[in-house]
């Protein structure tokens, strides 16, 4: 017992710290990352909380009851390749007389990203299973190609990061009837840069943390047959008072003192078997992303009093966005496993005003094709690959964070996402 427990705590060290390493930025709404399972992944996420395998506990942590004897383990990484060509029609500064900063009009400030999230469960008795989850459910990582590129006074080098531990207990309170719950440990940095529209010039620079932010997870699974698999997950909202620096060429150092709030997330998923190998998968998630709606930024009155500047905040002012997702799966033999799925997903970001230029979001759709390559009893993999189509971006309209520039522009956008897995049974 002490040897597996061990094990355990190993595979989740690691996994923390495999998170820690790297940096994601993900193609779905908003800030979210949900490249958070390569199983997944294979159907646009259709099934996703309907407990395909461990991976599912992230959108419902009753589903680490379909885990099997002993320890199992899961490790996902998702190579995010993102496309993002911002093109500007005009950009002013409001210094009088009104100018046009000198630079290119277009740049792309897409970023490669690796997302590796982690599962184990042990199961304690034939109803309980103790589960853990290590994720990055939110993630942002933008550059401009050009640095000197018009629209600098309105952002820069941007970068979000999110750590997210999650122990968890999954009980059978009836035959196939699962329920669920865990508590969210999650650590956040954000990094915002842009062009100083002072005399001094240079970049101005808000390098905020956070210590730890507590959330919880709960969920039902049922399974009325052997055919049939509903799955219900919930996410709660996480309060991160961040806390940093805002620093601007030419004055001192000022301390920052923000607080972002993350969405909730409810998702509903299906799995149904309609023939002994074929099954046919579906998910409908809502993301509350109204709670972006504009983040003051504490700290900053001092700044605007000593530059004659308004106090500086990032505003969303989002809506809840939604996805639908269908996909098939089928068994080829029993060591293979191939699915498919196409998903639409309604962006939080409806209006030109509500487009940051960190997130030139805009609905689309997810097209993926997957595989599951069982190698042993012990040992599976699994592979996966989506193209996600933007629809147009509508014309965004941005202030910068000084309310000193505006940038006028439309945003072209497409993304690749190349996914492995393995599972371990111990």
């Amino acid at each position: 017992m002490r040897i597996v427990l061990m094990r355990c705590i190993f595979v989740a060290a690691v996994a923390f710290a495999a998170t820690l390493t790297c940096t994601g930025t993900g193609q779905a709404g908003g800030f979210s990352v949900r490249e958070q399972s390569t199983s997944g992944q294979g159907s646009s996420f259709a099934g996703s909380a309907a407990g395909y395998d461990l991976s599912s506990s992230f959108w419902n942590p009753a589903a680490f009851g379909i885990a099997g004897w002993g320890l199992s383990t899961e490790s996902h990484y998702a190579l995010i390749i993102p496309n993002a060509d911002l093109n500007l029609t005009s950009a002013t500064i409001f210094t009088p007389p009104p100018v046009t900063p000198s630079g290119s009009n277009s740049t792309d400030i897409g970023m490669l990203a690796l997302v590796p999230a982690s599962y184990g469960a042990y199961r304690l008795s034939k109803d309980l299973v103790l589960g853990i989850s290590i994720n990055s459910p939110l993630g942002l990582a933008t550059k401009p190609d050009d640095v000197n590129w018009q629209g600098r006074f309105v952002g820069t080098t941007s970068k979000m990061f999110t750590a997210n531990a999650s122990p968890t207990v999954s009980y059978q309170i009836a035959p196939g009837l699962f329920v669920g719950a865990g508590v969210q440990f999650e650590y956040m940095s954000f990094l915002f840069r842009f062009a100083s529209p002072l005399p001094a010039g240079g970049v101005a620079t808000a390098d905020v943390t956070d210590n730890l932010g507590v959330g919880y997870t709960a969920g039902l699974l049922w399974q009325p047959s052997r055919m049939t698999s509903i799955g219900l997950g919930f996410r709660s909202s996480i309060s991160h008072d961040l806390k940093g620096d805002l620093s601007v060429p030419g004055l001192p150092t000022f301390s920052i003192k923000p607080t972002f709030e993350t969405p909730e997330i409810v998702t509903l998923s299906v799995r149904q078997a309609v023939a002994r190998h074929l099954r046919l998968l579906g998910t409908i998630e809502w993301t509350n992303w109204s709670r972006f709606s504009s983040v003051p930024i504490p700290g900053s009155e001092t700044v605007a009093g000593k530059a004659n500047l308004p106090i500086l905040s990032l505003d969303g002012n989002w809506h809840n966005s939604w996805l639908f997702s269908a996909g098939i799966e089928y068994d080829v033999d029993r060591k293979l496993t191939v699915r498919t799925g196409l998903a639409f997903e309604k962006s939080p970001i409806q209006n030109a005003d509500e487009r940051l230029i960190q997130v030139p979001d805009s609905d689309r759709w997810w097209a993926s094709a997957g595989l599951t390559y069982k190698y042993s009893e012990k040992m599976a993999f699994d592979l996966a690959y989506t193209h996600v189509f933007f629809e147009d971006a509508a014309p965004f309209l941005r202030q910068s964070l000084t309310h000193t520039s505006v940038i006028i522009g439309t945003a072209n956008q497409s993304g690749d996402i190349v996914s492995g897995s393995m599972k371990m049974k111990w």
